[in-house]
């Protein structure tokens, strides 16, 4: 009896791998094909330091970060290659620590402004982000439009030359909206849940994200590194309006320079308003950002996704948005159920499968994660019995039992699933050693086990979470993650 519920077991899980594993090997292939086109589309570092400067919104949504924020704020302000900018913190009323550290920079810098949300927090991280708007359209009345707005996280390492990127692709290449990759940052000692993250941010934005945008997909956003045309935002405030009418009223303004830095006067801080309008993103959503990615693909906008990577330069190997990630099992489950909650299951029911083909294919793809999660641990588990017995039999040890019969077709179809996780490992290995190097590449692989457990339990979470609230009228707050 218990042979047969575990031969049910393995078909699935056969059945679920190799199935995804042909969806992996359409992206592997893809992405080879269209490699040196992408890098050959790459802009130059002189391009973008030579692109005259327009005027950047920066915020940085905040919930009890007074631990990095000042770090964040300090760095950005010192090490960042632009001038006209400026960083627009958005806080609570009743964050008091936070409030305490932005003002030792907004005091005394024109060039940090603190957005106060009016409510208590936390909200969500969309209604934090959508007060920080209203904050900014309060200063353009008195200064003057912005070129683009980008947003960050509190943790973030921001790369000095981003801005210079997203500056040159957006004001002067016409793109309305851009991203850039996520790298985790590379540690030196034993970071065991920091350094899965550190695997998968460099294949999925090394790999994945480029054959999106090269089929012609949408391109989720990664919640941070994320920079907009002004005028997408104008759009965003009222779809009813007409697109034509909206770019009118941008094009003026484009031209109009805020106040230089030296010049300008200081306003430490601004109190958005208490009426609820503007809302650009959708704060009923734990994934706002993947939700924006994929509304600005429905109404046409033209996003794009650069990973640049410049050898000679000597500020860095990669323009990208550095940080740190959780570095035990608790706050990672409770980070990936956020994520797994939103795109898989919140996005599924107001999304539905809309779109063309190509479309609905990623949609396809992100939302597997659902399944393939409970399936890729009990994979990795069958495996490590696979090896366990071979070992018990080469050492005649007759300690363990044959589970299936090594000419059936189940064992066939198991064998088709290795085959299939040996590629995911390879590519692993691969791009994991592209951003980090071989010893990290190495031990990637026993970290897929890590980044299996973790997964399965982040996605019984986030079913458990979605369940919670469905139907009803609780809301969805901001659920903080400890970064390291």
């Amino acid at each position: 009896m218990i042979l047969e519920i575990l031969n049910i077991l393995l078909w699935a899980v056969a059945i679920v791998i190799i199935l995804s594993g042909l969806d992996d090997l359409f992206i592997d292939i893809s992405y080879w094909w269209f490699k040196k086109k992408y890098s050959r589309e790459l802009p130059t570092l002189k391009e973008i330091n030579d692109a005259k400067e327009k005027p950047i919104a920066l915020i940085i949504g905040c919930w009890m970060e007074y631990d990095v924020i000042g770090r964040t704020v300090n760095l950005a302000l010192k090490n960042l290659k632009y001038k006209n900018y400026r960083i627009f913190v958005a806080v609570y009323q009743n964050d008091d620590k936070t409030i305490a550290e932005v003002r030792k920079y907004s005091d005394n810098d024109p060039r940090v402004i603190m957005a106060i949300n009016p409510k208590n927090g936390p909200t969500s991280k969309a209604d934090n982000l959508n007060n920080a708007y209203r904050c900014i359209k309060s200063y353009e009345e008195q200064y003057g439009d912005f070129g683009v707005i980008l947003i960050h996280d509190s943790e973030d390492f921001i790369h000095p030359l981003s801005m210079k990127l997203y500056n040159y692709l957006i004001i002067h290449k016409g793109y309305d909206a851009v991203q850039i990759p996520v790298v985790p940052i590379k540690s030196e000692v034993g970071r065991l849940f920091h350094r899965t993250y550190c695997d998968a941010f460099a294949e999925v934005h090394t790999k994945d994200v480029i054959v999106r945008q090269a089929l012609g997909s949408f391109v989720p956003f990664a919640g941070t590194g994320m920079a907009f045309n002004r005028k997408v935002f104008y759009y965003m405030e009222d779809w009813d309006r007409n697109y034509l009418d909206i770019l009118k009223k941008f094009a003026p303004v484009t031209e109009r320079q805020i106040n230089e830095v030296e010049n300008s006067d200081n306003i430490a801080y601004i109190i958005g308003p208490t009426e609820e309008k503007f809302r650009i993103f959708n704060d009923g959503n734990l994934t706002e950002d993947y939700e924006l990615g994929l509304k600005l693909h429905k109404l046409g906008f033209k996003v794009y996704f650069v990973n640049l990577m410049f050898k000679d330069d000597k500020l860095g190997d990669i323009i990208a948005t550095k940080g740190y990630f959780p570095n035990a099992f608790w706050p990672a489950v409770k980070q990936r159920s956020r994520w797994i909650a939103g795109i898989n299951l919140q996005n599924w029911k107001i999304h539905k499968w809309q779109g063309n083909l190509i479309t609905r294919y990623f949609l396809l793809r992100d939302r597997k994660g659902l399944f393939t999660n409970l399936f890729l641990l009990t994979s990795t588990l069958f495996f490590l019995y696979c090896v366990l017995y071979v070992i018990d039999e080469n050492l005649s040890l007759n300690v363990l039992m044959p589970i299936i019969n090594t000419s059936s077709y189940l064992f066939y179809s198991l064998l088709s699933a290795m085959l299939f996780l040996a590629i995911r490992i390879f590519h692993r290995i691969h791009f994991t050693n592209k951003w980090y190097g071989p010893r990290y590449a190495i031990f990637s692989v026993g970290r897929l086990f890590v980044d299996n457990v973790v997964n399965f339990f982040a996605t019984i979470r986030a079913i458990k979470v979605f369940l919670a609230v469905k139907g009803t009228n609780k809301t969805l707050v901001w659920d903080k993650t400890d970064h390291y």
